[in-house]
């Protein structure tokens, strides 16, 4: 897309809940994507709930429904007739902001309100009257975290006021007046940082006077951002640049049809990827044959592009590719156009929506200007695999999108595949993974923790060779022959579970396993020999087994009897095979038989099959029990006219069901149905009119069912005992990381987990255990240190029960840990304060380096020096250095190589006051002038000066990054009514508050982690802290130290946070209480030193 959109937060998935709720889709299973559009579509934007935004300006008809240029899909392609805005004119752009719709184009007339040119829409496509802006020749727009849109376009005014090409609207509408770059031609893309900073992209030469060939970055208040390096000589493209893009490590991609960018000398074919600096990353360098128009980025970190190409680096690639994040095409991705693509964006579940002038995806034909494809790049169409012979009776779905088959069949989707298979995203047959030859059925399958999966039924040979009941198949599927347990002849095994051990438990129809007797359950090793401490015993077959939080184990079949103990069809076992005897529920009906059991969110355990009561209360075929056994009365009797197999939860707590039934709550459902948390039949899940018994169901991660069984016909539609159900409610995924927290969102139809590990890796394919996670109010978190450590992060979770056997869904989130902000006081450039000490007397300074503990010293100034040690040079270290108060001369000692340099800057009686004021990761040197209140600064980034009046006299300095924009904040302390003052570097407001006494000490820096400066100060009197938090305004206060004792704030742990700390002169030593580490005591220094980390309290 031309522009960039910005996607709603939680608050906007809330708002759209009422409209889902409330609104009736019929699944289907002819369930590919549906979308069909008769003229050429621009632009495509997607909101958090899945919904499809399309425009452009030459459509007049979607799905055979007329609409002209702006329509909106649900997220199977159906139209939603509900939408109607009905534009009058053409759309050139759309961006999501929130709930509502932003759209610029040349109407006068949307929503049923009059417009010129811009409009907000509700989510009901009704007009946002509050939105008064009007434009024309508008054509791209972003929008800020603040609801403010930036507009782009040929336009040279706007309300009657000057703005050449480039504007941005207040969130009421009105022309933002702070905000009037001067754009020299048309800009066609726009992307807005998370620091604020606008980027713009089209056919403009000159940017604010200066040249900026098709590429330019401005600062909030649209001035040109001299932070960010352009080549003089050539600065910017020589082409036309379309769309901008920011990783989530700051580094910019660029889309375009150029073949320089920012280098006469060096080949830019069509795309660019420039460092967050502005330099152009030359290790990125895929050659597009023709024009890019659009990008991606995948939550993976991999890059979708699309555009006019046929060809990257020589080879076919036609018009969409993705690559890695090095640049390299990613092999794995198969999807192609034939024609133009203008734009894609994701949804939510991963898969992503296709737009522009073509007419078939993928060699099919009749995909028209709109399409869908799955993750690896393959078209969402109708799933209609046939399996020949016997039908699935098991399967898992897989977090990669494929779904693993287990039956009687002979052949799927044409190939040969005997008792197993593996299916991809379109059920296809996964050709990866060979004929197992499991002849017989398999009844179960489970994935061991190193990614072999385990097949139990009732076959006789594997792979060729006499294996029979069980066995071990690598993910290519050629049969593990080290994996052999032997049973009777007459038994199978009916059920898998594996522990988090790795231990394998088995149920089913067996009387001895390895020639040892075991009634109908038992417990393997790994390695596949009987674990005899496992001493369960079952009087019938075993059909189910689900493991608990606890390792206690539920099995369900036929049984009467468990361990010499009456329990009909149910019984739970301890972890050593025991009874727990405390566990007792009793099955009713002349025919009892468990055929599966889940363990839900709450512990509570779901249990299906055929019966006709639990406990003596009325429950035919599917109840819930509580976490004791007892029987769960909240959960109604669904009235089924027929035996339950299957049963997945959803992570809104719904629950699908399939089996042998008609009806359900008096309401035909035929196979398959779904009901609400309390057990009532959920009216939004139309009959699907299936003809014949489901004995398998699976929910993949999309939220398509994937289902199997005796069937031939579905909704009417040939289905050759094997489908895919899509049901057009939204699939959420969200992967949040922060610096101490991982957090997985997941919400709507998402298939429920019951257990969630979270893993890192730094490569994406080698991935090592963080934890696993605890269950929050609908997340699932993770807490530890530097959980925002560079690399990806997996969050992967298993369906049903709290085996590691089971179905499993996954999400993968690349994150970039941003650059620390230079740590005060780090003299050797661990991310760690140093304690260290200038000795006036000889003007020595000791420190001790935190990486190794040496002590190095020097001698560096006067007595009568005030100590000023900031990173002045950009190398990750503080630099020894001090302002000369009376001659207004700064010295620096290079960190990198001991040499110095001096310089006059400021005047006798200035307070120092560096820091890095614009945002160039190098200390500035700047002084507070008392006598009339004003700062003057240095700039490192172009060495001009600032020069700003703020203050009163008496004021004292205090200099902090206050609204977490990079840039260092003028601030001051006023002693008499104890109030702080600073001005925002961010938007240049201010902000005054009262905080603290006369008497206090100023104590700034960022005690919570949040990357904004907290206020705060020590009481010297009492040795307490006082701290205001920056997120909300409240404030704690705790006590460390004493009376006497010299504050000494810094980041002693490394941790990102401010520690409070201090040097205690009476014994020269040093108190830190790191957030992380905890508390530290080190000697360090004399009583009459003063303290380094002390230079820049007040």
């Amino acid at each position: 897309m031309i522009n960039t959109r910005i996607f709603a937060s939680f608050t906007a998935i809330i708002s759209l809940v009422a409209f889902w709720t409330n609104t009736s889709f019929a699944q289907n299973a002819s369930d590919g994507f549906k979308g069909d559009v008769n003229g050429v579509v621009g632009r495509v934007a997607i909101d958090t709930s899945g919904s499809v935004y399309i425009a452009g300006q030459l459509f007049t008809s979607v799905n055979g429904v007329s609409k002209s240029h702006l329509a909106r899909l649900n997220r199977d392609g159906t139209l939603d007739t509900t939408y109607n805005p009905n534009p009058n004119s053409t759309l050139q752009g759309i961006a999501v902001s929130g709930s509502k719709l932003v759209v610029v184009g040349g109407f006068s007339s949307i929503g049923g309100g009059a417009s010129g040119g811009i409009a907000r829409l509700n989510y009901d496509g009704t007009n946002d009257g509050a939105f008064t802006a009007s434009i024309s020749g508008a054509g791209a727009l972003a929008v800020d975290t603040s609801a403010r849109v930036v507009v782009g376009g040929h336009f040279t005014t706007v309300g009657g006021l000057p703005r050449n090409r480039l504007v941005r609207f207040n969130a009421n509408g009105s022309v933002d007046p702070t905000f009037a770059p001067d754009v020299d031609s048309a800009v066609f893309g726009i992307a807005i940082q998370p620091d604020g900073k606008v980027l713009i992209a089209g056919q403009f030469n000159n940017v604010n006077g200066q040249p900026r060939w098709r590429f330019a970055r401005l600062n909030v208040d649209g001035s040109l951002d001299n932070t960010f390096n352009v080549n003089a000589a050539y600065p910017g493209s020589n082409g036309t640049t379309y769309s901008i893009h920011v990783q989530a490590d700051g580094k910019i991609i660029v889309c375009g049809g150029f073949s320089r960018f920012g280098d006469p000398n060096i080949t830019r074919s069509n795309i660019v990827r420039l460092n967050p600096n502005g330099t152009v990353d030359n290790s990125f360098s895929p050659n597009f044959g023709s024009a890019t128009y659009d990008a991606r980025i995948q939550p993976d970190g991999k890059i979708l592009v699309v555009g006019l190409f046929t060809t990257v680096n020589g080879a076919n690639a036609q018009r969409i590719v993705r690559l890695n994040m090095n640049g390299t095409v990613d092999t794995g991705f198969v999807g192609s156009a034939g024609d133009t693509i203008l734009d894609v964006d994701l949804q939510p579940d991963g898969k992503m929506v296709i737009v522009g002038s073509f007419t078939s995806v993928n060699g099919f034909p009749s995909i028209n200007r709109i399409a869908n494809l799955y993750p690896d790049g393959r078209l969402n169409t109708d799933t209609n695999t046939t399996v020949l012979g016997s039908p699935p009776a098991t399967m898992l779905s897989l977090g990669n999108g494929m779904t693993l088959l287990g039956g009687g069949f002979t052949s799927v989707g044409g190939a040969a595949r005997q008792g197993m298979a593996r299916v991809g995203w379109t059920g296809a047959n996964d050709s990866a993974f060979a004929n197992p030859q499991l002849t017989g059925w398999v009844y179960s399958l489970a994935v061991q923790q190193d990614g072999n999966y385990l097949a139990g039924g009732d076959f006789t040979s594997a792979g060729g060779t006499p294996q029979a009941k069980l066995a071990r198949i690598t993910p290519s599927g050629s049969i593990d022959g080290s994996f052999a347990p032997t049973f009777d002849t007459s038994g199978w095994v009916n059920a898998i579970a594996v522990q988090g051990d790795g231990k394998i438990v088995i149920g089913g129809g067996f009387t001895t396993v390895n020639g040892v007797s075991k009634g109908r359950i038992a417990r393997l090793n790994a390695t596949g020999s009987l674990d005899s401490s496992f001493t369960a015993t079952a009087d019938f077959y075993v059909d189910v087994i689900a493991i608990q939080s606890d390792g206690k184990i539920v099995i369900g079949g036929a049984f009467e009897n468990v361990n010499g103990s009456p329990r009909a069809g149910i019984a739970r076992l301890n972890a050593n095979g025991t009874l727990d005897t405390s566990f007792n529920p009793v099955l009713n009906g002349i025919v009892r038989e468990l055929l599966d059991i889940k363990i839900d969110k709450n512990g509570k355990i779901l249990i299906a099959g055929a019966f006709t009561g639990v406990n003596g209360n009325a429950r035919t075929n599917i109840a819930r029990l509580n976490a004791d056994g007892s029987f769960d009365a909240s959960f109604i009797n669904p009235n089924l006219d027929g035996a339950v197999h299957n049963i997945a939860e959803t992570v809104l707590g719904t629950i699908y069901i399939s089996g042998n039934f008609e009806n359900v709550g008096g309401a035909p459902h035929a196979k398959i149905a779904l009901l609400n948390t309390d057990g009532s039949v959920n009216p939004q899940f139309a009959n699907t009119t299936a003809n014949d018994k489901i004995l398998a169901m699976t929910l993949r991660r999309d939220g398509k069912i994937m289902v199997g069984g005796y069937f031939t016909a579905i909704n009417g539609q040939g289905r050759g005992q094997f489908a895919a159900i899509s049901y057009p409610q939204p699939v959420i995924y969200d992967l949040q990381v922060t610096n101490d927290r991982i957090r997985w969102y997941r919400w709507w139809y998402a298939p429920e987990v019951t257990r969630v590990v979270f893993e890192r890796s730094t490569d994406g394919v080698n991935y090592v255990p963080l934890g696993s996670g605890s269950r929050t109010a609908g997340n699932w978190d993770l807490n530890i240190p530097n959980a925002n450590a560079t690399g990806f992060i997996r969050a992967r979770g298993y369906h049903g029960d709290h085996s590691d056997r089971g179905s499993f869904t996954e999400q993968v989130q690349y994150v970039a840990k941003a650059s620390p902000k230079a740590v005060p006081f780090d003299f050797d450039g661990d991310g760690k304060t140093d304690v260290g000490i200038f000795r006036p007397g000889p003007a020595e300074w000791w420190y001790r380096r935190s990486s190794d503990g040496q002590v190095p010293a020097l001698q560096f100034g006067t007595s009568t020096d005030a100590i000023a040690p900031v990173d002045y040079t950009g190398d990750g270290k503080s630099d020894v250095a001090f302002f000369r108060p009376t001659t207004g001369e700064w010295f620096i000692l290079r960190s990198e190589d001991g040499s110095f340099y001096s310089f006059p800057f400021g005047g006798a009686g200035d307070t120092p006051v560096p820091a890095d004021y614009d945002g160039d990761g190098k200390g500035d040197v700047a002084v507070f002038r008392s006598t009339n209140n004003t700062w003057y600064i240095q700039r490192s980034s172009d060495l001009g000066v600032s020069i700003i009046t703020f203050g009163a006299s008496g004021d004292l300095p205090v200099t902090a990054d206050y609204d977490g924009d990079g840039k260092s904040d003028i601030g001051i302390f006023r002693p008499g009514p104890g109030e702080w003052w600073y001005l925002r570097s961010s938007d240049g407001g201010n902000r005054a508050f009262q905080f603290g006494t006369s008497t206090d000490k100023t104590v700034v820096g960022d005690y919570t982690g949040d990357g904004k400066a907290d206020a705060a100060f020590f009481r010297p009197t009492t040795g307490e802290w006082f701290i205001l938090r920056s997120e909300d305004g409240s404030f704690y206060s705790f006590p460390f130290g004493g009376a006497g004792d010299t504050p000494v704030p810094g980041d002693y742990d490394g941790d990102g946070k401010t520690d409070a700390a201090v040097f205690r002169p009476s014994s020269a030593t040093w108190f830190m209480l790191g957030s992380t580490s905890g508390t530290q005591i080190i000697p360090f220094g004399a009583a009459t030193d003063r303290p380094i980390p002390n230079a820049f309290v007040r």
